[in-house]
């Protein structure tokens, strides 16, 4: 065989290889959003089991704000448990 034809069949051999490896990691992307789709679903159900908040509630408290960081000038930053961030001015 020739040395351009058994180039040419690494060169799709290493590409294969490449789009096996892109696509388990795909897979696996798409695994993790299914299960944190599946998360939150069950969050927003057992939301709308609750009656609404008329008080501060720890356990509420807990399961969504990972920290808060109230800054020099008044403003506020609540960084959620998911990474999301809210800043509030003061």
């Amino acid at each position: 065989m020739p040395l351009s034809q058994a180039q040419t069949k690494v060169r799709k051999i290493s590409g294969v290889i490449n789009m096996s490896s892109r696509l388990k990691e795909v897979k696996a992307s798409i695994v993790e959003k299914q299960a944190r789709r599946d998360e939150v679903e069950y969050f927003i159900e057992d939301l709308k089991k609750q009656d609404l908040l008329t008080a501060f509630d720890e356990n509420v408290w807990l399961s969504m704000v990972d920290y808060l960081c109230v800054h020099k000038d008044g403003k506020v930053e609540f960084t959620f448990l998911d990474g999301n961030v809210m800043k509030i001015d003061g």
